[in-house]
């Protein structure tokens, strides 16, 4: 009887049930602070940016964000390598199959497409550029791999006479880059259409310039 007795006082003494998260619920809200970490950085930049910040912007306390990141840098390294992995997976799809004009083109056309689609992360990119290429391996090494392929596109077409020879490659992706990532910030999310247009006329400018031949 006296076992019962205690036996019945454990079981009132035990510890209640704990709710552990789901796998689900957890990854959602990772994604959900991701996003908040994003916008955080591109509107006062990574280098000013501080936990606090994106936990405010998240609207949670600065500990619950160290329960899925263990620091700022963590956090913008994981939005940078799915930007430029998503990169590498859709420069990858192009292959260029004797029409140099039209792998340009679709080139155009997915730096477009994925910096309107990632708005935030161009935006982070271009605030503080230096700090990310100098600090960051893996950025330089995505901006390189992006690079080479636009240069052997662009040299391919020099010497098969579809583009000017005499203009140095990496300058021309480099100013092409670089007005792809502004139009992008300038105007921020667009509709499909009117991304379409935008890269139809970048394309033109590209090709044919202002000038009437």
């Amino acid at each position: 009887m006296a076992e019962r007795v205690t036996d019945m006082a454990a079981r009132g003494k035990a510890r209640p049930t704990v709710r552990v998260k789901s796998q689900p619920d957890s990854s959602k809200r990772r994604e959900e602070l991701l996003k908040a970490a994003a916008e955080t950085f591109a509107e006062i930049g990574y280098s000013q940016a501080r936990i606090r910040d994106i936990a405010a912007h998240a609207g949670i306390l600065n500990g619950s964000l160290y329960y899925h990141f263990d620091t700022k840098e963590s956090i913008v390294e994981e939005l940078l390598h799915r930007y430029f992995d998503e990169l590498d997976r859709r420069y990858d799809a192009i292959v260029p199959d004797g029409d140099i004009e039209s792998a340009l083109v679709d080139l155009i056309r997915v730096t477009m497409v994925l910096a309107s689609e990632q708005l935030r992360i161009v935006q982070i990119l271009q605030k503080d550029w230096h700090y990310f290429t100098t600090q960051f391996p893996f950025v330089r090494q995505g901006l390189k791999r992006a690079e080479a392929k636009w240069v052997e596109l662009l040299r391919r077409g020099g010497e098969a006479g579809v583009f000017d020879a005499e203009l140095d490659p990496v300058l021309v992706y480099r100013s092409i880059r670089s007005a792809i990532f502004d139009a992008a910030v300038s105007d921020g999310n667009r509709s499909r259409r009117k991304l379409d247009r935008l890269v139809e006329l970048q394309t033109r400018l590209f090709f044919s310039g202002l000038l009437v031949r």
